[in-house]
């Protein structure tokens, strides 16, 4: 999204879940594979249930659209624009790190960019050796998120650039960022799918993510990926995890700490989160 001006804006989500990691399904094309709590594989027709995560849409998720010819998510629910959006986050860095329209928190060294910022007056980078911003939510099981992230340049080894944290478990979803100019769709350490090409140097990409959990059942991950100011087409990764998970509850964006993000150089602006439709570009 781009403004000649703007007082307010946002980015990111992922959070802790609840249970233990019991596995997770990945779509890949056209299959459609389960990985169940005893770790073996096996056609989700067998399993009974719709696992199915990458054709459930056509067209873009967050254009406008009628309600009548509603994009629908893989569980088959309408994803919507408009009159139905609930903000629940927008972080843009005008007025700071952290403040009215920042971060909740910071840690490791980040910094506020304001010579060459991605949109408005500002941005936040993150050094070399690592550095990113604590965004919390209220619990939802059910979120939109788009961020603005500038790749000046790719460290050595795959990189988190974004977290999302869930209430009572350890367990993460996350988008890494690899030395071969591709991103990684991660839950628990695990790598769920990916996409990309970020060979560019400088150049701004915009990322979405929605997750949506069925109590006591399993999650949904969906991956966008596009240019700034373009909406979205279909997802560049879908999975499910298979366990039960509780509600998202945190976002971190930057060079996460506990990763390899030597050398890498990354800017990030507003970071939108919704619980009712993907954010706008």
């Amino acid at each position: 999204m781009q403004r000649a001006t703007r007082t307010t804006m946002c980015w990111s989500v992922f959070g802790v879940l609840a249970g233990a990691v019991g596995g997770c399904a990945l779509i890949t094309g056209a299959a459609d594979l389960q990985i169940g709590p005893d770790s073996t594989r096996e056609e989700s027709s067998e399993s009974g249930s719709d696992t199915s995560l990458g054709s459930g849409r056509d067209g873009p998720v967050d254009g406008p659209s009628p309600v009548g010819d509603a994009a629908k998510d893989a569980f088959g629910d309408a994803v919507l624009d408009g009159p139905t959006s609930t903000r629940i986050r927008t972080v843009t860095f005008e007025n700071g790190l952290t403040g009215v329209d920042g971060a909740d928190a910071t840690s490791g060294v980040v910094n506020l960019q304001t010579l060459t910022p991605i949109d408005g007056t500002s941005s936040m980078t993150c050094a070399p050796a690592g550095g990113y911003a604590d965004v919390t939510l209220p619990p939802v099981d059910e979120l939109f998120a788009t961020v603005l992230v500038r790749i000046s340049n790719l460290g050595s080894s795959p990189t988190v650039f974004s977290r999302f944290q869930f209430q009572g478990t350890p367990s993460t979803v996350d988008l890494a960022l690899t030395a071969g100019a591709t991103f990684q769709l991660r839950f628990g350490g695990n790598v769920l799918g990916g996409g990309g090409n970020f060979t560019e140097e400088g150049a701004i990409h915009r990322f979405g993510i929605h997750l949506k959990r069925v109590v006591g059942v399993d999650m949904l991950i969906e991956v966008y990926e596009g240019a700034r100011g373009v909406a979205f087409g279909a997802p560049a990764a879908s999975a499910t995890v298979s366990v039960a998970v509780g509600p998202a509850v945190g976002i971190q964006i930057g060079a996460i700490a506990g990763t390899s993000a030597s050398g890498v150089a990354l800017s990030f602006d507003d970071l939108l989160v919704d619980t009712a439709s993907m954010p706008p570009p």
